[in-house]
């Protein structure tokens, strides 16, 4: 009888596992089309979360995420396209 408890024990665990891992998995597949997604958006850096919001809300990749989620990517994709564009700009300006 203990060592059917004891596997049981086991194969619970194992399960549990298995789909924590999925989860991580899913989450990752999600956040990696999010990103895809921004980066075809018309979105500027100087755009807000409302403004993605309202230009990205029907795409089923904008509501695979949870609001924490999306904030936290587009916070740094909103970041890195404010970077490319004072990058340009520095660039235009030391050759002018």
């Amino acid at each position: 009888p203990g060592q059917r408890k004891q596997e049981f024990s086991e194969f619970v665990s194992k399960r549990a596992k298995e789909e924590r891992e999925e989860r991580l998995r899913h989450l990752a597949e999600a956040r990696e089309a999010f990103r895809r997604m921004l980066e075809t958006s018309s979105l500027t850096a100087r755009s807000t979360y409302r403004d993605a919001e309202t230009l990205l809300k029907d795409d089923a990749r904008w509501r695979d995420l949870d609001r924490g989620g999306r904030e936290e990517e587009l916070r740094f994709f909103l970041q890195k396209l404010g970077d490319q564009e004072r990058e340009v700009n520095m660039n235009v300006r030391h050759d002018a």
